[in-house]
C-alpha cells in the first residue's frame, strides 16, 4: 500500500441526485493509518449545474484527521480510506473530475 505516502492526493465522489467531489492530501503516514487534510479545489464551470474540479495540493481547507488504510484488492494496490459513513477516498488519478449540482 505504498501509494498513500505523504503528499498523495485522494479524491472522494459522493452524493444523491448530485455528485460532490472532495479532495484530501496525506500529511502523515504510519504502517496502518494516514492523516489527511481537506484541500481546496479549482472550480471551472462547465454548463448548467456542472463544474470541472481539480485539487490544489498544499492549500488546506480544514484540520487533519486520521483514518485506517483499507484495501480489498488481491494485490494490495488499491488503497482507500473511509471519510465518513457515506463516503470513501482513493488515490486521485490526476484527471479533472465532473461535479454536478441539483438546481
Amino acid at each position: 500500500m505504498s501509494k498513500l505516502e505523504v503528499g498523495t492526493v485522494l479524491v472522494s465522489s459522493w452524493g444523491y441526485d448530485q455528485t460532490n467531489i472532495d479532495f484530501y492530501e496525506v500529511v502523515k503516514r504510519t504502517a496502518k493509518t494516514v492523516e489527511v487534510r481537506p484541500i481546496r479545489r479549482k472550480v471551472t464551470p462547465k454548463g448548467w449545474c456542472q463544474d470541472i474540479v481539480e485539487p490544489l495540493p498544499g492549500s488546506f481547507s480544514g484540520e487533519a484527521f486520521r483514518r485506517k488504510i483499507k484495501d480489498f484488492s488481491r494485490d494490495g494496490n488499491d488503497p482507500f480510506i473511509d471519510i465518513n459513513s457515506f463516503a470513501f477516498a482513493h488515490v486521485w488519478d490526476g484527471k479533472p473530475k465532473l461535479e454536478t449540482s441539483w438546481a
